[in-house]
């Protein structure tokens, strides 16, 4: 509900992986919203450049061959540590089985979600690459 307006019905799974809007995905749970320069490579398959060089994810929604500058959506737990992306940490949020870094990426916000207590302090650098956006 966004203002008392239904803005989105459908199963909770689904949901949380393909919002209608940034409401709806800030109502399903964590995210963060990056400017990306995007082109479709297959059904299933994107690449997405946040500046730091073009990666292959897991999404859809582009004509192909259409490469487009856009705002793409992603959950903490579709980041993974390591890879050829790096954003330093900006704030830490033991959250108990995970903790929650705020990366700083080249002036945009990236929260990911890794497992156990905190393992990096501020102002570290962390290798990080997407596996999913929407």
């Amino acid at each position: 509900m966004d203002a008392g307006r239904l803005i989105q019905v459908g199963p909770p799974d689904a949901v949380y992986a393909r919002p209608v809007n940034a409401v709806a995905a800030a109502l399903s749970g964590k995210c963060s919203v990056l400017a990306a320069d995007v082109d479709t490579l297959s059904d299933d398959t994107v690449s997405v450049d946040l500046g730091q060089g073009a990666m292959p994810v897991r999404g859809s929604g582009l004509s192909a061959g259409q490469p487009r500058r856009v705002q793409v959506m992603v959950r903490p737990d579709w980041v993974a540590e390591g890879g050829s992306w790096s954003g330093q940490v900006r704030a830490i949020a033991f959250r108990g089985p995970s903790t929650d870094y705020r990366l700083d990426c080249g002036g945009q916000a990236l929260t990911i979600a890794l497992p156990g207590p905190p393992r990096y302090g501020l102002g570290a650098t962390v290798a990080w690459e997407l596996r999913q956006v929407w």
